[in-house]
């Protein structure tokens, strides 16, 4: 993860942006991270469980299909479970996936966990107070990753070895690419397609 990124927190019925990193809940219980596809949420969950010595990145496929046959093993893990929007795609009902997830922490004892999944996928206070069910009366954070600032995309860019990140920017701007400069695989998608030159030119 090549920049801290921010969050928005759910909180009394709306989205709250007061610029806190996603490090800033590393002491958390549990949290749901939500964001759109490429937004950064395997990225960051990636980054967060290497900061933790007790953390555990899995996807939540994986997790669903793991034999827990010795739980004690994850009683001082954190969790990271990655994706459960893909454990939903095509199912015919999209509680069932989360039921899995939910099997799988009831007989790991309720480790501290993370858990990411794509916003459209997420089915609001349905799937917070399913798991609200396996936390003892633990808070379960409600996050949304922010989009990447301009000046977390011109890091990005000048960590690529972009030349020029400020003519890139603006011209993408200028190009009507702006919704690119804030999702981090578009952003790459841009500057490899070399869309005409950004951040060549003086």
């Amino acid at each position: 993860m090549l920049v801290d990124r921010t969050v928005s927190r759910w909180w009394k019925g709306r989205w709250v942006s007061a610029g806190e990193e996603l490090a800033a809940f590393r002491s958390a219980h549990a949290y749901v991270l939500l964001g759109e596809a490429g937004s950064g949420k395997t990225t960051s969950f990636r980054e967060e469980s290497r900061n933790d010595a007790a953390g555990r990145y899995i996807s939540a496929r994986s997790f669903a299909r793991q034999l827990l046959q010795d739980h004690s093993q994850w009683r001082d893990t954190i969790l990271f479970i990655d994706g459960l929007d893909e454990t939903r795609i095509g199912a015919q009902d999209p509680r069932k996936p989360l039921d899995a997830l939910l099997g799988q922490l009831e007989a790991a004892r309720s480790p501290r966990f993370r858990l990411s999944c794509r916003e459209e996928y997420w089915l609001g206070d349905n799937d917070l107070q399913e798991l609200e069910s396996v936390t003892h009366g633990e808070e379960i954070h409600l996050l949304r990753l922010d989009p990447l600032t301009l000046d977390d995309t011109r890091q990005i860019l000048a960590a690529k070895g972009t030349e020029r990140p400020d003519n890139f920017i603006w011209t993408a701007i200028e190009s009507g690419l702006e919704s690119f400069l804030g999702n981090p695989l578009l952003l790459e998608i841009l500057t490899k397609a070399g869309v005409a030159g950004l951040g060549q030119h003086p």
